[in-house]
């Protein structure tokens, strides 16, 4: 599902002019749990001084590299709230869903006759932005290579 959402906003348009963006900055980083690296995991970044969240999906190494508006730009500079999830069951989540807007997003049936329950792979604290009690500063300077520790 996260590979999901992740496509819409990638494929379908960031919308917006590139002139009113706010800037950003590059930023990478791993994802630690339990003192080895989470690969799949989606990691968002959510700060008040940009219109949407900064995404990343990790590699076998547990890498990331973030993205706000275009591929690899990063996440606005500040203090950021950090979630982190990893599902599995359900819909695969190597499977990408191409569309041209979020209408035929909306419209596309993506459902299954009998789908595997979804199950978080971490705690799910770190997935709900509400809860989670992950926080990283995004440095105007760089470099912004982090490492965030489940």
């Amino acid at each position: 599902l996260s590979v999901v959402v992740l496509s819409v906003l990638f494929v379908g348009g960031c919308g917006g002019d590139a002139v009113d963006r706010p800037t950003t900055v590059p930023v990478k980083g791993t994802v630690m749990y339990e003192g080895k690296p989470v690969e799949g995991a989606s990691v968002a970044f959510w700060t008040d001084g940009s219109p949407r969240a900064a995404l990343g999906i990790t590699n076998a190494q547990g890498e990331f590299q973030l993205t706000t508006f275009e591929s690899g730009d990063g996440a606005v500079p500040g203090e950021h709230t950090v979630t982190v999830s990893k599902t599995s069951g359900g819909q695969k989540q190597t499977e990408t869903v191409e569309v041209e807007d979020l209408t035929t997003f909306a419209e596309t049936d993506m459902s299954q006759e009998n789908p595997a329950p979804q199950k978080s792979e971490l705690p799910e604290k770190y997935g709900i932005q509400g809860m989670t009690p992950l926080r990283k500063t995004v440095s105007p300077d760089g470099p912004n290579e982090l490492t965030i520790e489940l």
